[in-house]
């Protein structure tokens, strides 16, 4: 008997070893499973997820304290750590800002609660940073292996590139510490460097010991599925691996079959929990039920789409002019919510949006997605270019400070002041490129278009939420320290500009959370994992004050449909009441729908459960 999971250990040498690929193709059952043959062949091991939507105490079936090391319930020498970055930030955020408000105080003109207040906001939605910072911590560690279960491709990426941030940071309060420095060292006539710059050197430190400590020494296992889409993202995920110079040690094919000869079939119950059944993933030889019977089958002859009836029609009846196909990664949002817009262009502009760093809407519709949009019929497609949007920001602030400071001539203190001024944006809160991207394409849609967004899986997906009103407070303050220190009337062009900013992000707060204007379709699967997922999704988008029309039940089996939406209804009450969402049934195709045809016939087929 083939032991598939022996192979893939034999495969990663590395201290540490990445587990990364599209969101829901078996990335954490598959870091679980390594992890835990590494422990059991004696290594000390210590399994850590930095995906928000944490999925680790899931599939050990244990409650995982947040932020806290757990030992696993199946081998001492196993540690289990669901990554708690809004609480690590927290407690860094206490260690650096004496020193941080040490520099904005002594380096500009900006008083403690000014440093204060841009401290604070700058800390929200800093998952990638903080991972990085954490991953350097356990790299000190006495662990001999690490195994790291990502975010999905998008934001996984992200954190491979967060020390690019850092730098900005580091580079804004350095300018701040040279300009305090000429004033001091002024003052007393020698050279004067300031305390904090020790921290400075330290955090940079951080970065280094994270760029050739932790990712050149480690190794990446790529999790894939063989279906269409998932191919397309993993070959565009091999080839950013490549593009960085990192090492792929091993591509997993999670269902079978390996797609060739570095690839390695992994086989098992979908869903899989416990320790046991974690040691048996990749001992089975015959695919799971039903599998081959799928990718045997011929290629469908799609029916004419006809007009959508039942739950396709109700859906596309529910008042609005933003939907949200929220969900975890893998669970079918970008189908679902193509079809849907698809659907909903019959009668009425619309625009589908993906905000997904890795977004999969030209593998899904069947067209290429080029940068200002893709139209079909009524319907826009964009993939947001959240990255292209905010650097055109930031270069937009940095011309019109520099038009201000040329016209005050090129001294040092105005060189030193302009280098301040200009590091005020490097402090602006990790996202905020989201929000701009999103806000650029809400803003430019027609009158009367009706937006469908497609966003980054469930962790990701809250933490967009959270960030409209955290940025409309960014932006205040720097409103503020603009006008307390006379800035206002010397940038009157940018002032108005982050004005109008504001204004568009208060627009959004108030329109995501007006259930006549925004509605959510949670979109989920019949597996213990993922349902116990779309649970705590369910819950944190009533938080955010998100209305939930539906919950669609996605890939279900003929004659099983009713039977799993109801195990989904049955598991999740709004708020402790009977009340909920219709759950809405969705089939399984095979191959999944790719294109407008397919994609229309399938949104026929929606069912409600019975």
């Amino acid at each position: 008997m083939s032991d598939a999971l022996a192979a893939l250990a034999g495969r990663v040498g590395a201290r540490t070893t990445f587990v990364v690929g599209k969101g829901g193709v078996g990335k954490t059952t598959t870091a679980a499973a390594l992890a835990l043959r590494l422990a059991d062949s004696g290594r000390r091991t210590h399994l850590v997820s930095t995906d928000p939507a944490h999925s680790v105490g899931d599939v050990f079936d244990v409650r995982l304290p947040d932020g806290r090391v757990h030992e696993s319930p199946c081998v001492g020498r196993l540690t289990l750590e669901e990554f708690d970055a809004a609480g690590y930030a927290r407690r860094w955020a206490g260690q650096a800002e004496a020193a941080v408000a040490e520099l904005v105080e002594r380096g500009t003109y900006l008083d403690a609660e000014d440093s204060r207040a841009l401290m604070e906001l700058s800390l929200p939605g800093v998952d990638e940073v903080m991972a990085v910072l954490r991953l350097v911590e356990l790299a000190g560690e006495p662990i001999e292996r690490v195994v790291v279960d990502t975010a999905p491709t998008g934001h996984m990426l992200r954190m491979l590139d967060a020390g690019r941030l850092i730098e900005g940071w580091v580079a804004a309060l350095r300018a701040m510490a040279e300009k305090a420095d000429v004033v001091a060292s002024s003052l007393v006539g020698r050279a004067v460097r300031s305390p904090a710059e020790d921290f400075l050197d330290e955090l940079y430190g951080r970065v280094e010991r994270f760029t050739r400590s932790v990712l050149a020494a480690a190794e990446f296992v790529v999790v894939t599925r063989a279906e269409p889409a998932v191919e397309a993202e993993t070959a565009r995920l091999r080839a950013e691996l490549a593009r960085r110079g990192l090492t792929l040690a091993a591509e997993v094919v999670v269902g079978g079959p390996a797609a060739g000869a570095g690839s390695i079939a992994l086989v098992g119950e979908p869903g899989i929990r416990r320790c046991e059944a974690l040691r048996r993933l990749g001992r089975e030889v015959a695919e799971p039920k039903g599998t081959a019977e799928r990718s045997a089958a011929p290629a469908r002859a799609w029916p004419p789409p006809g007009r959508p009836r039942g739950a396709g029609a109700w859906l596309l009846s529910r008042p609005g002019s933003l939907f949200l196909f929220a969900g975890k990664g893998g669970v079918g949002k970008t189908t679902c919510a193509a079809a849907f817009a698809l659907a909903l262009a019959e009668s009425r502009p619309v625009a589908l949006l993906s905000t997904d760093p890795a977004g999969s809407l030209e593998d899904v519709l069947g067209l290429p997605v080029p940068a200002e949009g893709a139209r079909t019929g009524s319907l826009l497609a964009r993939q947001a270019d959240a990255a292209a949007e905010f650097a055109r920001l930031r270069e937009r602030y940095r011309k019109e400070v520099g038009a201000l400071f040329d016209a005050l001539g090129l001294e040092r203190a105005a060189a030193l002041d302009r280098a301040v001024v200009e590091s005020l944006w490097e402090m602006a809160p990790p996202g905020m490129d989201e929000i701009a991207a999103l806000l650029q394409i809400s803003s430019a849609t027609e009158a009367g278009t009706v937006l469908v967004v497609d966003p980054a899986p469930a962790g990701h997906l809250l933490r967009l939420l959270e960030l409209p009103g955290i940025a409309l407070e960014w932006t205040h303050s720097l409103l503020r320290i603009f006008l307390k220190y006379g800035l206002a009337r010397s940038l009157d062009e940018l002032v108005q500009g982050v004005l109008q900013f504001a204004k568009e992000l208060k627009e959004l707060t108030i329109r995501l959370s007006d259930p006549q204007r925004t509605s959510a379709f949670v979109v989920t699967l019949d597996e213990p994992v993922v349902r116990m997922e779309t649970l705590r999704l369910e819950a944190a988008l009533r938080r955010a004050s998100v209305a939930i029309s539906a919950v669609i039940v996605n890939r279900t089996e003929a004659g099983t449909g009713a039977g799993a939406a109801g195990a989904v209804a049955g598991e999740s009450r709004v708020d402790g009441r009977s009340g909920r969402p219709p759950t809405i049934i969705a089939p399984r195709l095979a191959p999944p729908p790719s294109g407008a045809p397919a994609l229309q016939a399938f949104l026929a087929r929606w069912e409600f459960a019975s």
